[in-house]
């Protein structure tokens, strides 16, 4: 390898070792292989230990971790979602009773104060 790292031709390295072409040849391909190979299996085992890290991690943030909970969690939000809804949707109608309270109590306040007003005003007499 100190030699390829030196930029020799396999020609070179085979009379420096005094080997045939093929020889050098092949063994480079053999160690070309480990290597992809040891590549591989290290990116495989990476993936694994990344998986075994990631769940591993999920079971320290979630120790009630399991294959349901998601759904069960999902339905007890939805549930938490209606209970709100139903609370703000009867907030929403006591606002409705008392705008429609207030129309009502500033009509008829309007009403007096005409009433008031034609009241208060002298009858004119028309000839």
């Amino acid at each position: 390898m100190d030699y390829l790292a030196r930029g020799w031709s396999n020609r070179e390295i085979a009379t420096e070792l005094h080997l045939s072409e093929q020889d050098v040849k092949d063994y480079l391909q053999r160690v070309t292989w480990t290597l992809y190979a040891e590549r591989r299996l290290g990116l495989k085992l990476g993936k694994q230990q990344y998986k075994l890290a990631f769940l591993n991690y999920w079971e320290q943030k979630q120790p009630s971790y399991k294959p349901g909970a998601e759904e069960q969690g999902l339905e007890e939000e939805v549930v938490e979602h209606g209970e709100a809804l139903r609370l703000h949707s009867k907030q929403f109608e006591d606002f409705e009773k008392r705008i429609r309270r207030l129309e009502i109590e500033s009509v008829q306040k309007l009403q007096e104060a005409t009433e008031e007003q034609t009241q208060t005003q002298p009858s004119q007499v028309i000839q």
